[in-house]
């Protein structure tokens, strides 16, 4: 003879019954101290550690882990035994997931507007951000480089509806060769000593404004470039008589 369940005598439900959650349920007093925040649908104690049971007819109640384990029902105590872990393990996961938000924040707070750069829709930027969430902190060239984008970004949407107007700057006084991103404005074909040389006017955009600077096209472009921008490594060679222009020296392009 088959021995009823007793959750079954208890009129809970019908057998086969399965945990399907579990939850930590707490008072907390006045005081400070906390205590058990449910009861036992079975014996009515009180439970810290709830477990919600779903019987085969298709009722819920909860229990606590006593009251199972007095059943004999090996594969619910398993169950039971399997969902406080998961639990626990879910509990942990929090705490540490709300600790490095925290140190997110806290980051964040220390850099005003970097929260709203690491939004921008880039490539560069997403990866940079996705990396900021998993360590909670950047370097000081990533962080200039998603102020940079950001800033290029607004700047290409405000020129998308004619109203960006960013200041001239003085021409750059760098020594050696260095990589630009320079925008063709317009070009130029000037006969020089070795045949004609097609030269250009570009245009270099900064957070903080743009400069201009004339040069040679550099080998390798095709077709039309002028409104293209071009990776370039020059040397920078300022004006003698105009302080906010220049020119480019041996220009080089740089794909990819």
């Amino acid at each position: 003879m088959t021995r009823q369940h007793p959750f079954e005598k208890a009129l809970l439900g019908r057998a086969p019954f399965r945990c399907v959650r579990v939850e930590e349920i707490v008072h907390m007093g006045p005081n400070g101290h906390s205590r058990a925040g449910s009861s036992c649908d079975f014996c009515g104690t009180s439970i810290r550690w709830v477990f919600f049971i779903h019987s085969s007819d298709g009722k819920e109640f909860k229990v606590g882990c006593d009251c199972v384990a007095k059943t004999h029902d090996a594969n619910l105590k398993n169950e039971v035994a399997k969902a406080r872990r998961e639990h626990k393990a879910e509990v942990k996961r929090s705490e540490i997931r709300q600790r490095a938000s925290g140190r997110r924040q806290a980051f964040l707070d220390e850099y005003p507007g970097l929260e709203e750069a690491l939004k921008l829709e880039h490539p560069i930027t997403a990866d940079i951000a996705k990396r900021f969430q998993q360590y909670g902190s950047l370097s000081a060239r990533q962080i200039d480089l998603v102020f940079v984008l950001a800033e290029r970004a607004n700047l290409a949407s405000l020129e998308a509806y004619g109203c960006a107007n960013p200041p001239l700057l003085d021409f750059p006084r760098v020594e050696g060769r260095i990589l630009v991103e320079a925008k063709v404005l317009s070009t130029k074909l000037k006969e020089g000593p070795y045949g004609n040389v097609l030269k250009a006017l570009y245009e270099v955009r900064t957070p903080m404004g743009y400069w201009k600077a004339w040069g040679t096209l550099p080998a390798g472009t095709v077709g039309d470039v002028r409104g293209k921008i071009l990776k370039i490594r020059t040397r920078l060679e300022p004006s003698q008589e105009d302080p906010q222009f220049g020119y480019f020296n041996r220009p080089t392009l740089v794909k990819g």
